[in-house]
């Protein structure tokens, strides 16, 4: 129960740095057009890399896209090796703004109003990302210590389907399970 109260304390302190977290997620744009078409993830994954680095997490990238331009993210909270890991995997890539007109606001421009975000990925699925990054960030910044590692990969590939190409199966395939 400590650790509960320790963890919810933190959440609670950390609020306004949560929210800007995932205000800057979603202001870079990261666009999956396909394998053909490219996309425009690089910018937030790269993003993404090293502002995981700065909390003290092991970070990769795994490209598997033709070009080699299109990264995920794996981020790794190193346990004592004693136990069973947990992998937590969310998408990073958005699908196109097709009619921008219908937006209040500029899609990546993200706006609190009434206690809610608005903004291309916040809930498909750069909050849920958010959400997840920041518990295992609780835990590592409150020092409770895991017995296995939590592997958080935060792939592309989703919004077209080529996430056994370029995505998940990626990360899977370099050894990250």
């Amino acid at each position: 129960m400590q650790y509960t109260q320790t963890v919810f304390r933190y959440r609670e302190d950390h609020d306004d740095g949560m929210v800007e977290f995932l205000k800057k997620y979603v202001s870079s744009p990261a666009v999956n057009t396909g394998l053909s078409g490219g996309g425009t993830e690089a910018q937030v994954q790269k993003w993404l890399a090293d502002e995981l680095e700065t909390y003290g997490f092991r970070i990769d990238k795994v490209a598997a896209d033709p070009k080699q331009e299109r990264p995920n993210v794996v981020a790794i909270y190193e346990g004592t090796g004693s136990g069973n890991g947990l992998i937590l995997n969310g998408h990073s890539d958005t699908v196109e703004v097709l009619e921008p007109q219908k937006w209040n606001s500029d899609p990546f421009s993200p706006v609190v109003q009434n206690g809610k975000m608005y903004g291309r990925g916040v809930c498909d699925m750069k909050g849920g990302n958010t959400a997840a990054i920041w518990a295992v960030k609780a835990l590592k910044d409150c020092n409770i210590e895991l017995s296995g590692d939590v592997i958080m990969q935060w792939v592309i590939g989703e919004e077209s389907n080529d996430g056994e190409t370029i995505g998940t199966t990626a990360v899977l395939d370099k050894g990250y399970e």
